[in-house]
């Protein structure tokens, strides 16, 4: 799980639209670990955003795994990101099976 602080709502939007490396790293590995521990859901990450006293949680389902992980190899894919692609596609047929 990643805690992300913003300082305002757009602040918290452009940062999800830019579609980083760092967050795809993060997706991958956060499914890896809920594989590895057997989870139901996984925590992805605690998003606060100035003058909002509430912090919001992002989880993901099991049954939304693999299209996360496809968004991961898509977006390694565009990276030219070869081992990447390579440890996603294991992952997905691993839970496939």
């Amino acid at each position: 799980m990643k805690r992300l602080y913003f300082d305002t709502p757009r602040s918290f939007t452009e940062y999800f639209n830019e579609r980083t490396k760092e967050i795809t790293d993060h997706i991958f590995n956060c499914v890896r670990e809920g594989i590895e521990e057997k989870k139901k859901n996984i925590l992805l990450f605690e998003v606060e955003v100035e003058g909002n006293e509430y912090m919001f949680d992002i989880s993901l389902p099991k049954k939304e795994w693999v299209k996360a992980l496809e968004g991961c190899l898509a977006h390694y894919e565009e990276l030219n990101a070869e081992d990447e692609c390579i440890d996603t596609y294991l992952l997905m047929q691993k839970l496939k099976s």
